[in-house]
């Protein structure tokens, strides 16, 4: 056995570091990563963070429902030393709290399902010799899962509030699967997509900014798990919205026009400036080109022009977020929040 290959399990109770050595595989201490073995039918499964890289060689076992996720784990905390692990995650997880070290089992065991069924850790089984003799009902689970991972994929998407961590509902996404098709989705009640089909691969998604207004538009903060776990008292009121882009600032100069910083970004005149106030009205953006972007000269026809000079000068562009191989059968979460509103210029007397 090669001593070099070795994972690193946090005790528990003693707080000790452990090693567990696997045969053939190198695995390296990671500075800022964690990661937890557990032990079934001979076979070591390791929980990684989810921006750990799976190392070569092992096999990804992914979540395919919460029940499915707490019925796996249950079925390994029968050996003491896994349950201790779980606890050991959950209280790396929220950095501390003595109730991981009490509660029942099946809590724990609840908690680090929905963990994985979210995508915040990734569950691998290591390479290495299975053992010499399995009993028929083991090789019967074995094989049933490999069934289910081998015929059912699924494409999960998660839209979250920034700040509460609230889901959002009704944002639409166009959504290409790993064979081209491309189809239209909703985010539920639940602020989640999830799509079904045979295969292996990747997605990719793309959100749809069809007559966005800036009232209605979520901008795009990150991916990434939930950041308020670890302040469940966050009473932030949750944002709404229909669209999901990126916002870029145009900083207007002189000689600029409306016209000509659409056709900069391929938008239609209204499109710009339905986006950016919610009207084609020519007095009406004039007003608003006053109020919000700053602008004080007119034109020879007698219409607010820009100017370089112009604060804050900022007209806003609606884009497309677009995210590419994005695994499936993993909890992909897109994190929105509202733009922040500039103060409005105030005329001198």
């Amino acid at each position: 056995m090669d001593t070099n290959a070795r994972y690193k399990v946090n005790s528990f109770i003693t707080g000790k570091g452990m090693k567990n050595l696997t045969n053939n595989v190198k695995y390296n201490d990671y500075t800022n990563a964690r990661h937890w073995s557990l032990y079934k039918h001979g076979g070591c499964y390791i929980f990684l963070e989810r921006f750990v890289d799976v190392p070569p060689e092992h096999e990804i076992i992914p979540a395919l429902s919460e029940y499915w996720a707490k019925s796996y784990l249950s079925s390994m905390v029968g050996d003491y030393s896994n349950i201790l692990t779980l606890r050991q995650m959950a209280y790396t997880h929220f950095q501390g709290g003595s109730y991981f070290a009490s509660g029942r089992d099946d809590t724990i065991v609840a908690f680090i399902a929905r963990l994985w069924l979210q995508g915040e850790y990734i569950l691998v089984r290591a390479p290495g010799p299975r053992p010499l003799f399995i009993s028929d009902e083991q090789a019967e689970e074995q094989q049933a899962i490999k069934q289910q991972i081998k015929q059912k994929s699924t494409f999960s998407l998660l839209i979250v509030d920034d700040i509460s961590d609230e889901p959002i509902k009704e944002i639409e996404f166009e959504i290409k699967m790993p064979d081209g098709a491309k189809q239209k989705a909703k985010t539920d009640s639940s602020g989640r997509i999830d799509l079904s089909f045979a295969g292996s691969g990747y997605a990719e998604v793309t959100s749809i900014v069809i007559d966005a207004t800036m009232s209605d538009t979520l901008c795009y903060v990150r991916t990434g798990a939930l950041s308020s776990q670890l302040n469940p008292e966050n009473d932030h009121e949750a944002f709404e919205g229909k669209i999901v882009a990126r916002l870029l600032e145009h900083r207007v100069k002189s000689g600029d026009t409306l016209d000509t910083i659409a056709k900069l970004y391929k938008l239609s005149r209204d499109e710009l400036t339905n986006f950016n106030w919610d009207t084609t009205d020519p007095d009406k953006i004039d007003e608003y080109l006053m109020v919000k972007v700053g602008c004080l000269k007119q034109g020879a026809n007698k219409r607010i022009c820009f100017d370089s000079s112009d604060d804050p000068g900022i007209i806003y562009i609606p884009r497309p977020i677009n995210l590419r191989g994005l695994s499936l059968n993993k909890l992909h979460i897109l994190r929105v929040n509202k733009r922040v509103e500039r103060s409005e210029f105030i005329f001198s007397a």
